[in-house]
Parts: C-alpha cells; sequence; structure tokens
C-alpha cells in the first residue's frame, strides 16, 4: 500500500487548491443552509464522489504510475455542485462529473488537459442533456452584495494572490466593464442602465468565473500578453453571444477561446514536426502511430464508460414514477 504522501497530486501546505477547496466547501455549506441553492448533501455527495472515482478509474487505466491523489477532482466537484442545475433526484448528479473528469484525459495537448474540467462538464452539459442540466441562476445565492463581496474577498486572499493570473483577472474585469457599459447603452431605451450594473456586481456567478475557472494554472496562458489576449477574446465573444441570447455566455465564450488556442497550438505542432529533417520526421512519424493507438484507447475506455453512464442516467429516469395532474387547462377564447 503506498502512503498517501507518495501519490501524485497530494496537496502541500502551500498548495493553492487547499484554498480553493475550503471556499467551495464554505459556499456549499452556505448554499444548502442559509441561501437558496436547490441542492441537498446526497446529491452534492454524488457529484463529487463521481468525480473522484472518475478520475482514479480514468488515471490508472489510461495513464498508470503511482496512484493519482483525487484533489483536483474534488474541488471540481464541488464547483460543479454550485453551478449546475438540475432536477430533483440523483441519476443527473452524475452526468456532469462524467463529462468534467472525461474532458481531462480525452483532449490533451503535450500531456496536460487543455479545458477546464468544470468549464467543459458545465458548457457539455449545456449543449449535451437538452434541457435536463442548466446552469445554476443567479438567484440562488440571494442577490446580496454582502454575498459578491464575499465571493471577492475569499479569492484575492486566499487564491489568487498564490498564482500569477492578475493580470488575466484585472484584464477580463476592465474588457468586462467596457462590454457591460456597451449593451447598456444600446438597451438603454428597454432596460435601466443601473439594472445592467447592479446585476454585474451581485452576480456570484461571474466571479466563481473570474476567479476560479479562467484563473486555472493548467488551463490559462502564463504570460503576460497571453492573459491580456486570453481576456480580451472572452469578454469580446461574450459581447458578441449577448447580441442574441443572455444565459450562459461566460461559459461559451471561454469554451470558445479555449479551442481556438487549443486549434493553435496543435497546428503549431504539426507545422514544427513537417519541417524536421528526415530523420526527424521518421521519428515524429513513429511517434504519431503511437499516440494515435493511445488517442484510440482513450476513446475506447471513456467512449465506454460515458455510454454505459449515459443509457443508464436515461434508463433511471424512465423508470421514475408518472404523476397524473390532478387538475387540466382550458382554453380561454
Amino acid at each position: 500500500m503506498t502512503p498517501l504522501t507518495q501519490w501524485r497530486g497530494f496537496p502541500a501546505l502551500k498548495d493553492p487548491r487547499l484554498p480553493v477547496a475550503c471556499i467551495l466547501f464554505c459556499y456549499l455549506v452556505l448554499g444548502m443552509t442559509v441561501l437558496g441553492f436547490n441542492r441537498n448533501p446526497m446529491q452534492v455527495a454524488v457529484t463529487v464522489s463521481t468525480a473522484v472515482v472518475l478520475e482514479l478509474l480514468f488515471h490508472r487505466l489510461l495513464v498508470g504510475g503511482p496512484p493519482l491523489f483525487p484533489f483536483s477532482a474534488l474541488i471540481t466537484g464541488m464547483g460543479l455542485s454550485i453551478l449546475i442545475n438540475y432536477a430533483h433526484g440523483y441519476v443527473l448528479a452524475a452526468i456532469p462529473p462524467l463529462f468534467a473528469i472525461g474532458s481531462k484525459y480525452l483532449i490533451t495537448l503535450r500531456g496536460r488537459h487543455v479545458y477546464n474540467p468544470a468549464m467543459f462538464g458545465v458548457v457539455a452539459c449545456l449543449l449535451l442533456t437538452n434541457g435536463m442540466i442548466s446552469d445554476s441562476p443567479a438567484y440562488q445565492w440571494g442577490g446580496s452584495y454582502a454575498i459578491a463581496a464575499f465571493i471577492v474577498t475569499l479569492a484575492l486572499f486566499f487564491f489568487v494572490l498564490r498564482i500569477n493570473r492578475m493580470v488575466l483577472i484585472l484584464s477580463f474585469l476592465g474588457f468586462y466593464s467596457i462590454t457591460l457599459l456597451v449593451r447598456a447603452y444600446l438597451t438603454r431605451w428597454h432596460m435601466p442602465m443601473e439594472t445592467w450594473l447592479i446585476g454585474a456586481v451581485t452576480n456570484p456567478t461571474l466571479y466563481l468565473f473570474v476567479f476560479f475557472m479562467i484563473t486555472d494554472p493548467q488551463t490559462s496562458p502564463g504570460t503576460r500578453k497571453g492573459q491580456v489576449f486570453v481576456a480580451f477574446a472572452i469578454a469580446l465573444i461574450d459581447f458578441v453571444l449577448h447580441l442574441k441570447e443572455s444565459l450562459s455566455t461566460f461559459f461559451y465564450a471561454a469554451f470558445l477561446v479555449t479551442t481556438l488556442r487549443y486549434v493553435w497550438f496543435q497546428g503549431q505542432a504539426l507545422r514544427q514536426d513537417w519541417r524536421a529533417p528526415a530523420a526527424g520526421l521518421a521519428t515524429a512519424l513513429r511517434n504519431l502511430g503511437g499516440k494515435l493507438r493511445f488517442i484510440g484507447r482513450r476513446w475506447l475506455i471513456l467512449g465506454g464508460t460515458g455510454g454505459l453512464m449515459w443509457l443508464g442516467a436515461h434508463s433511471m429516469a424512465a423508470m421514475d414514477p408518472v404523476w397524473q395532474a390532478d387538475f387540466r387547462l382550458a382554453e380561454i377564447p
């Protein structure tokens, strides 16, 4: 039995993930006791435990080596429990972590995952579950200024100051403020500008998105120039999406920007391989064959696991009792 301290990813005392986990745990406790979270402890436990088990399983099957301490999966599960909304029950609680953890092993670049797992889980649920799973409404936080200030303060003092992403945060908040003012001006005859501003200030989802999602050190750029560019791109795409809809635009914008960055870096890697000398090219082709076999194995394992969970979720949902309403609707001319 390997001691826990020798597991890969075991958090040290200075690990920035420790305060993140504590903050998210506090949010969940407050949400289920004081605020209006539409969740109970069992649903949260299903989401978190599914993320942890899948992390252990996929790492064992696809990576191997020393066992992985699933602390990041624990954080992802808690984040999804805050950001995701679904009907009462326990079946759908297992679907978001499947998307989130699966993306870490299915879509990689130079051995690292590309998408923030929680962001990928939210976007996949919004696009693929036909409305059964949505992002959490803002009113679950009570609409209080105190909650918004609470989130910002905790994020700044316990998480953000420990990672080199302050440029990304300030840039995004600046660009987003500009686009917000433009939207408020364009709709000034339909909605007071104060409504836009107050809605943004009291929207905890915005702060969670800024401080805990796009600042993920594993999936965000490390250079200042890259952080400014990513912040501008997310704010711009969010503004464009707001011209057509107003829900979940944060997540869609970040997903699109991450996808474009992934395509760009993959193209750069392919161009470098083709420019290599003949001997290097032959080696690159052999490596490519090994990568394709590994990718096929990943798709087989992840696709099989996802298919079984997906079919099981739909089958169990279909087994729920059908309730007959004791009223009827009558058309009024």
